[in-house]
């Protein structure tokens, strides 16, 4: 089974803040923290943590610059390619 994504390391290795994290992935903050309760375990929202942790590892993200935009913007948007 996999290791569950620390979403407070990841955030914190991005620079970002809760709001920042809730604006690119295009959620409430209150799920952010949620999260960083209970992490997901399963679904869309896992799979997305995974991608951008993956992407981080690579150096594919930077910090906030990369969530500027706010509310919907979806996911894939702003990052660089």
């Amino acid at each position: 089974m996999d290791q569950p994504i620390d979403i407070v390391a990841l955030r914190d290795e991005l620079g970002w803040t809760q709001q920042q994290f809730a604006d690119y992935f295009d959620v409430d903050r209150t799920t952010i923290s949620n999260w960083q309760t209970e992490p997901p375990t399963k679904g869309p929202a896992l799979i997305l943590l995974r991608q951008l942790a993956a992407s981080v590892r690579q150096g594919a993200v930077a910090g906030p610059a990369a969530s500027q935009g706010g509310a919907g913007q979806s996911c894939g948007e702003g990052a660089p390619a």
